[in-house]
């Protein structure tokens, strides 16, 4: 399967799934600008947040497993 085909497939879906083809052309425009939004704040959270909290996971997990907290830092 190509990349085109794919993301025509994906646009589909996204269309079918919420019902943009009931909405005006006005009204797509703004449930398109909200969900658009939405999606670029969420990846930018996890792309500012995500390394820390790994991390931080991380080292609580190593010192549930060896104990030690003198070895985190």
């Amino acid at each position: 399967m190509s990349i085109i085909s794919m993301l025509k497939s994906l646009k589909f879906k996204y269309y079918i799934t919420i019902p943009l083809y009931m909405l005006t052309p006005v009204e797509q425009l703004v449930l398109n600008t909200i969900v658009f939004t939405l999606l670029y704040l969420l990846c930018t959270a996890v792309y500012m947040y995500f390394p820390g909290h790994a991390k931080l996971i991380a080292q609580r997990a190593y010192y549930y497993y060896a104990g030690d907290s003198t070895a985190i830092a």
